[in-house]
């Protein structure tokens, strides 16, 4: 479109028109000063945050007092405002001081930032019981507490002071997997229970002779996987009981199951003992109220959720680990997982990278199949099927592999392998699993 050009034109003032015109822009000037020292004067209550770390090495695990409900559903808690601030001004803004949580006297609470430190401050510390005045309306739950922390058990009370404020007494549980690693770390046990001093000692010698040997993060990451996998079946009956042995680690190793904060029990205690940091991550898979494990790996936060991984593929009776959920990004767990507004108090990392299990090309018996956009379904069904037979050929027990944006059948897939080994009938069992468009696959050659 051709754009015309607008004449020029002559624009001439008188003298009483210009001096009125001066005393305008004075006038707007003035005005506009006004407004941008209210920013100054109103920094603290416009400035977006972002909620504190409750420290890597304290929130040891989970979600609920007992067990996953059937139906879960979303729960939203109290988030600050997150939206961008105007990029214009190049003003140093500051966050107003914390309160110090250090101080014997109960603390006063007025904000979700002030909350997330002081529950920093109390799990690091180990504290069971404590108390704080919350003020300026801001108010708190048991699960709010119960899910954005990650902790087995809460009980709180509050009364309502005479200027509005509230003063809670709060009490929260930690779980064995806690303790037992504060043990193992510190050398002193006196403190742990009959089930936890046999889980430590059964611990110490798979952390010292096998994890610990390797030197590659992810190696011992698989290590602690699968050792999770391997001793556990997943068990929730549900129980009036605060916290079921099946919540912890030792349900999960003593007696061989384990609900979903068992084995992030498990998880987070293996890790701290072999020097890796993770933590539990509170909220919900398809549809129900859940707790998974995030981990740091050179900085970054992934997601490790082992109850899923362990319980995807059934061959005859036997699961076998999966590994879809292992250092995965939101771009994976985002297929099924959902976390509140609220919960997510360390950043995890948006995208999966080679710190993924299928992605990290570090594994022998995993691999990775990205069949062109432009091939067919047929394409990347003799891709796979091709890989299983050279595991096959190879001798390997089972085998993982993951195919992007291709949903794959396992009888399509083991037709294609009767074809390259037609002198042995049924020479791979196959087993697929689906999140979103991709397809996971578990080979177990005969």
């Amino acid at each position: 479109m051709n754009k015309k050009k607008l004449p020029k034109k002559s624009i001439h003032l008188k003298a009483g028109t210009f001096a009125a015109l001066l005393f305008l822009c004075a006038s707007l000037l003035f005005s506009g000063c006004s407004e941008i020292l209210s920013l100054f004067e109103d920094s603290s209550e416009t400035l977006p945050y972002f909620p504190v770390n409750p420290g890597s090495e304290t929130d040891s695990s989970s979600q609920t007092p007992s067990s996953e409900p059937e139906s879960g559903g979303t729960y939203d808690f109290p988030v600050p405002d997150t939206s961008e601030t105007n990029t214009n001004l190049t003003i140093e803004w500051t966050k107003p001081d914390l309160p110090d949580f250090s101080s014997d006297e109960s603390p006063v609470i007025s904000n979700d930032r002030e909350l997330n430190a002081y529950m920093e401050y109390i799990l690091r510390n180990r504290i069971q019981s404590f108390s704080f005045y919350s003020s300026n309306g801001f108010t708190i739950d048991n699960d709010l507490l119960l899910y954005r922390f990650s902790l087995p058990y809460v009980s709180t009370n509050y009364t309502i002071m005479r200027d509005q404020s509230e003063y809670w007494n709060v009490f929260i549980m930690y779980y064995p997997g806690t303790m037992i690693a504060d043990a193992y770390e510190s050398g002193d046990s006196s403190g742990l229970t009959d089930d936890e001093m046999t889980v430590l000692e059964m611990t110490s010698d798979f952390i010292e002779n096998t994890v610990n040997p390797e030197e590659n993060i992810l190696v011992k990451e698989r290590l602690i996987h699968d050792y999770i996998c391997r001793s556990t079946v997943y068990y929730n009956p549900g129980s009036e009981d605060p916290v079921p042995r099946y919540c912890t680690v030792t349900g999960l190793l003593l007696d061989g199951k384990a609900n979903c904060q068992g084995y992030a029990d498990a998880f987070n205690m293996l890790c701290k003992m072999a020097g890796l940091q993770s933590k539990s991550q509170s909220g919900s898979a398809e549809g129900n109220l859940h707790v998974w494990n995030i981990i740091s790996l050179d900085g970054i936060w992934y997601s490790v959720d082992v109850t899923y991984d362990d319980t995807t593929f059934n061959s005859n009776g036997y699961y076998y680990p999966a590994y879809i959920y292992f250092n995965a990004g939101k771009d994976i767990l985002e297929e099924t997982h959902y976390i509140p507004k609220g919960n997510e108090l360390t950043r995890i990392s948006m995208y999966s990278d080679d710190n993924y299990f299928y992605y990290s090309g570090l594994f022998t018996d995993a691999g990775y199949c990205d069949a062109p956009y432009e091939e067919d379904v047929a394409f990347a069904e003799q891709e796979i099927a091709e890989l299983l037979c050279d595991a096959y050929e190879n001798g390997y027990e089972t085998v993982s592999y993951l195919v992007r944006d291709r949903y794959l059948d396992s009888h399509d897939i083991v037709n294609v392998i009767q074809g390259y080994i037609p002198e042995e009938p049924n020479p791979i069992t196959v087993s697929t699993y689906h999140v979103g468009k991709d397809t996971y696959i578990c080979g177990e050659p005969r």
